[in-house]
């Protein structure tokens, strides 16, 4: 059973977009990510498998959000 985090959804939410957006390799992409519960959504295109994956890699490293989610798509 997920636990949701005593944190805040929308400060989660923030703590994603911002890794996402301050690493190099996934600044440009246009994701979205929105927070419920505690349980991180990752949604958007990717140009490649490996920026999908990295952009995965980047987001779950926020280790307050009890769960993920990732509906992210080659473009």
């Amino acid at each position: 059973m997920e636990i949701p985090s005593s944190i805040p959804d929308e400060t989660l939410r923030a703590s994603v977009l911002a890794a996402l957006a301050a690493d190099e390799r996934t600044t440009y992409l246009e994701l979205r990510v929105g927070v419920l519960n505690g349980i991180a959504h990752l949604a958007g295109l990717t140009p490649s498998q490996d920026q999908r994956t990295t952009a995965e890699e980047i987001a779950q490293g926020i280790e307050a959000c009890a769960a993920w989610r990732t509906r992210l798509k080659r473009s």
